[in-house]
C-alpha cells in the first residue's frame, strides 16, 4: 500500500474513533465561548488532517489547545499532526506528555504505539498497545 493511501486511511481510522471533539452548547460566557471555539478548530484540524493538509491542521490544533487548555483530544491530534509531517521528536514528547497526563488515554497510547511502530521499535509499541 503507499504511504498516501495509508496515510488516508489512517486519518480516517481517528475519525471513526472520536478524536473529534463534543459539540458544545451554545455559549452563555466567555469562557464557554472559548470551549466552544476550541472544539470547532479541532475538528476543524481533522477535517484538514483527513485532506493530508497537516501544517494547517497543526495550527489549528495549537489553537484549540492554547483556548482550551484542558482539551487533551488537541494535543493528541497535534502529536498526529506532527508524526504525519516526520516531526518524530515533537510528537512523541507530545504523546508521552498526553500518556502521563492521563494514563488511561487509549487515543494517547494507540498513537504513540503508532509512533514506536513507525520508528521500528516494536517493543515500545507493543506495550504502548496493550494499554
Amino acid at each position: 500500500m503507499n504511504r498516501q493511501l495509508g496515510i488516508f486511511f489512517l486519518g480516517i481510522f481517528f475519525v471513526a474513533f472520536g478524536l473529534l471533539a463534543a459539540p458544545q452548547k451554545p455559549a452563555s460566557s466567555p469562557l464557554q465561548n472559548r470551549i466552544a471555539e476550541a472544539a470547532r478548530l479541532n475538528n476543524l484540524g481533522v477535517a484538514y488532517m483527513n485532506q493530508q493538509l497537516f501544517e494547517k491542521a497543526l495550527k489549528l490544533f495549537e489553537q484549540a489547545a492554547a483556548l482550551d487548555p484542558k482539551m487533551e483530544i488537541a494535543r493528541i491530534n497535534r502529536g498526529i499532526a506532527l508524526l504525519n509531517l516526520q516531526r518524530v521528536d515533537q510528537a512523541k514528547e507530545i504523546l508521552l506528555e498526553a500518556v502521563k497526563r492521563d494514563p488511561k488515554d487509549p487515543h494517547a497510547w494507540y498513537n504513540l504505539g503508532l509512533l514506536y511502530k513507525n520508528t521500528s521499535d516494536t517493543q515500545a509499541a507493543a506495550d504502548a498497545f496493550r494499554h
